[in-house]
This record gives structure tokens, sequence and C-alpha cells, in this order.
């Protein structure tokens, strides 16, 4: 059965619009000022039929580096935050600029991976997004490049705009990129993707552009969380014209990733797109695994075989088999150090070996999310 686009955008109602490095800067690494000014009529287009925008924007740092006059991109850390203080002014100039002529206001929100990553940051600026909404002004998000550091940076616009729109109830982010969406072995364009698989992985390319932070590999990635969390997702060419009408009259273009429809809501939806520092671990056994993946029970001490790295309670983990693979993640009831104590334990035997039996479960399976 082929698939209908036009059906699945019907239920639309807010949109993230994610903008690459690439597709907002002309030849010579200027900012693209007639594309801005298109995307705004076009988004204007959308608001008149009552659809939500929030646009993620890329292009700070190159619009930095093209108004200092370097001809070559930052290498070190300072120098891109400092090409991305000198940008971010330019890059909401015109984005005010243009969205003023449509009669939209718009407003900056810069955003790093702490503030997604620790619940309350989450809530406030989730909170604040949502009422510069009902205010009807388009925010404009942006990693905050001047701040970030190497442990609170996304890498790249591509995930924070999958984390944006899962936080903020989207059913739809729109990737648009230089390409026109992901290709198959034989170089065409793939229209559906109903589920990306270790063989859709295999598919991408490794190339990135001089300015911008992420490759296909980063959209495909971002495109695969945000249809885990239920939010459809369409990779497409941003260059070709009235890209965003065309999308939304249901024209194949790029490729479009269908939602799951056990799609996450609310604290899960924090979950899955959290970032769990790569040294928290629990690893498990067979039995914890068929646990946890075909009866969704919750993960007990007796079912753990190790643990790896020095974590608190109510951190985020992530939860790996006996063959090394992640199969989910999830907030623990208890630290690593008390883990590692009542690894194997059954629940009566926790308070013997901690003194204290607050939980049974290590992590409970509403505060667990498992990728199987």
């Amino acid at each position: 059965m082929t698939f209908d686009r036009a059906a699945a955008l019907a239920d639309v109602q807010r949109v993230v619009i994610k903008l690459g490095t690439a597709v907002l800067t002309r030849g010579d690494r200027r900012l693209d000022r007639a594309l801005i000014f298109s995307l705004a009529e076009q988004v204007a287009s959308l608001r008149h039929r009552g659809i939500d925008v929030i646009i993620v924007s890329s292009g700070a740092v190159g619009a930095g580096v093209a108004e200092m006059g370097f001809t070559e991109p930052p290498g070190s850390v300072t120098d891109k935050q400092a090409m991305a203080a000198v940008g971010q002014g330019l890059l909401m100039q015109i984005y005010q600029l243009a969205f003023s002529g449509e009669g939209i206001h718009t407003a900056q929100v810069l955003l790093s991976r702490g503030d997604l990553d620790d619940r309350q940051r989450y809530l406030n600026a989730r909170n604040a997004v949502l009422r510069l909404l009902e205010l009807g002004v388009v925010p404009i998000v942006n990693e905050n490049d001047t701040t970030a550091i190497d442990e609170l940076t996304f890498g790249d616009n591509d995930l924070l705009s999958a984390a944006v729109a899962a936080k903020v109830d989207a059913q739809l982010l729109v990737i648009l990129t230089i390409v026109d969406g992901l290709h198959d072995a034989e170089g065409g364009i793939i229209s559906v993707v109903e589920r990306v698989t270790d063989e859709t992985m295999a598919l991408v390319r490794s190339e990135r552009s001089a300015l911008g932070k992420g490759g296909m590999e980063s959209k495909l990635l971002a495109a695969k969380s945000a249809a885990t969390s239920g939010v459809a997702a369409v990779i497409a060419a941003g260059k070709r014209r009235n890209v965003i009408d065309r999308i939304f009259a249901g024209e194949p273009l790029g490729t479009w990733f269908v939602p799951s429809e056990q799609g996450l809501r609310g604290r899960k939806r924090w979950i899955a797109m959290g970032k769990a520092h790569r040294d928290h671990r629990l690893v498990i056994d067979v039995g914890a695994v068929r646990a946890l993946t075909e009866k969704a029970k919750s993960l007990l001490p007796i079912g753990i075989t190790s643990v790896e790295g020095d974590f608190n309670r109510g951190d985020l983990v992530e939860i790996v088999g006996p063959d090394g693979a992640v199969i989910g993640r999830g907030l623990v009831n208890y630290s690593g150090e008390q883990i590692a104590r009542i690894l194997g334990a059954r629940s009566g035997e926790i308070v013997e070996r901690l003194g204290e039996a607050p939980f049974e479960e290590v992590i409970h399976r509403d505060n667990l999310i498992i990728y199987r």
C-alpha cells in the first residue's frame, strides 16, 4: 500500500523546522537572505493554517566566520565560540527582518544540552517555548555555541531539533539539508522509512560540510529519535524552491520517517531524549534482557551482572545486554556504589546488604525506555 503523506500531514498542528548551515549560507559563506525571506513567507502560510512553527537554526558560526572575513572555518572550540558570538546577532537580525515583513514576531531561544537533561530546566524551557507559541511568536532555537563545552553540546543541531520536537509535542520534524533525502544503495531516494534499522544506518555516508557539524548520519539519528518518540520526520533539500509549501502540499519530496505508534509521552520522552553519560551503564544477563524486552518488567538487582561508572540515585544510565548492545536506558533508584553491593540479589536480600530497601527495583518500568 502506498504511503499517503497528505493524510499524515492532516494531523500536524505543530512542526519543528531545522535548517543547517549549508542551507542557510550562499557560495560565499554569507547568510542567504533570499532563502530566509522565502522561509518566512512559507512559515506565515503555515501559521495561517493554524500550525505552530518552531525553527531550529544553525548558521551562527558560519555567519561569524564570513563577517570576520576569515577564509577557513574555525578549528578550536574557543574560536568556534567566538565566531558564534559574532554570528548569532547577525542571524537573528535577518530572521527578525524577514518575519517582521510577514507581521510575525520572533524570539531567540538558546539551549545547551544541560537545559534538556535536567528535568526542571527542561520544563522551564518547554513552558517558555509553549508560551511564545501562545503569543503568536516563532521561536528561533539554537544551541548555545558561545558557552557550550563538549559535555554539554548536542554536537549538531540535528539532534537538538529532534529533542525539541519531542519535548514540545510536535507532530512533525522537517530537517532541511543540501541533499534530497536518504539514498539507497543504487543512489535513488528512499521515499518512506517505516523503521530505522541497522541496514538503514549502513546506507549513511560520512561526509561532513566545512562549516556544519553534522552529516547524514546525525540527521538519520535525529529522525530515528523523533520517530521513536512518536514524531514523524522528513529529511529534504532545503535549497529547493518553496520546499516547505511543497512538503505540506503532500509532494513526495525527501525521505519521510513514519513515527512509532507507541509514541512516548511526558517523562518517558524526557528519558528517551536525555543524555546518559557514556560511562554510566548497567550490564544485565539474558534473563533480565528477556524480562525487559518481552515482558515489560522493571529491572531488578538479580539480573544485573556489573556496574560501570560512578553515578547517583536518580541519574540516567544505559542498560547493556551480555553481548554489549545497548537495549535501553532509565533512571536509577540507587547509586552505582549501592547497585554494586546488591548485584544478583533477590528483592528480600537488599536490606541485608544495604541496611535498607526503599525500592525493590533498581529501575522501575515507569522510568525505563527499551529500544527493542
